[in-house]
């Protein structure tokens, strides 16, 4: 059978998407009158809430700079306001003492429980996703339904070092 969308996860797929785009044209404001720092937004990204909503609570996300209406997805399926959301993301953008995600120290997207705090470095997210997919097996009681670890990329990842490394573990640790 085909999957379909009621009618709250067509509003959350709507609300992530539309939340993404307001805040890369928000960055790109606050930069311009230079108070923001971040101007790498979504480029078509915004579908990705798709995503968000996919994945169970407890897998884990490992996303591309870019894929934050997946982090976003997540979290308002998990209850958080919309308002929060905005505006936590919006202190991220402003490398502000009070985001929640990175304390000021990086402009980072992320920080729920089951998201890996992303940046800007190309695919250096993914190693640590490979680590943790295989840490599952250890960490998880036997009890406990096995967990999804999602990484994404973007086109200028794929010759990175970082996700060469990390594809020829995971390639290495599979055979």
């Amino acid at each position: 059978s085909t999957p379909t969308l009621d009618a709250a996860q067509t509003r959350t797929l709507l609300d992530a998407g539309l939340a993404t785009f307001h805040l890369h044209v928000q960055c790109r404001v606050a930069t311009f009158l230079g108070e923001g720092f971040y101007t790498i937004g979504p480029c078509g990204e915004e579908t990705l809430g798709a995503v968000g909503l996919a994945l169970q609570p407890g897998d884990g996300a490992a996303l591309h700079y870019r894929h934050l209406a997946t982090n976003v997805a997540r979290a308002l399926a998990a209850g958080a306001s919309l308002e929060q959301l905005l505006l936590d993301r919006a202190r991220g953008y402003c490398v502000s003492a009070r985001d929640p995600a990175t304390g000021g120290v990086h402009c980072a997207i992320g920080g729920g429980a089951d998201d890996f705090l992303a940046t800007s470095t190309l695919a250096s997210h993914a190693p640590q996703a490979v680590g943790r997919a295989l840490a599952v097996d250890f960490m998880r009681p036997r009890d406990r339904p096995a967990t999804v670890e999602y990484c994404s990329l973007g086109d200028g990842s794929v010759n990175n070092a970082h996700f060469l490394a990390a594809a020829n573990l995971a390639e290495y640790v599979a055979h």
